[in-house]
């Protein structure tokens, strides 16, 4: 049977257990997910020399992005210092801390 040293852990693993574990976690890993606050509700414009605006979206609800579609509209009567989501199909939800 051959059998694999994980030195960091001091733990030996035969070469079936391993793989299980290996596999497992690169399914996890592929399923993490991150939430990112965005915190602007208008777009960044960065104006060009040749006198052109490119609109970059920051409010992340863009449906083509990097650049802004106008779904930052939506956001225009959030609530100061609170959190929200968002799901496919536009729709607002807020989030709640259960922390102070």
């Amino acid at each position: 049977m051959i059998k694999i040293k994980i030195f960091k852990f001091g733990i030996i693993l035969n070469i079936y257990s391993f793989l299980k574990i290996f596999n497992f976690v690169k399914n996890l890993v592929k399923r993490m997910a991150r939430i990112v606050l965005h915190e602007r509700n208008h777009p960044y414009v960065i104006k060009l020399d040749n006198g052109q605006e490119l609109h970059i979206c920051a409010c992340g609800l863009s449906a083509n992005k990097p650049y802004c579609d106008g779904h930052h509209k939506k956001t225009q009567d959030e609530e100061t210092g609170k959190i929200y989501l968002y799901d496919e199909n536009g729709n607002r939800v807020k989030i709640v801390s259960f922390y102070p």
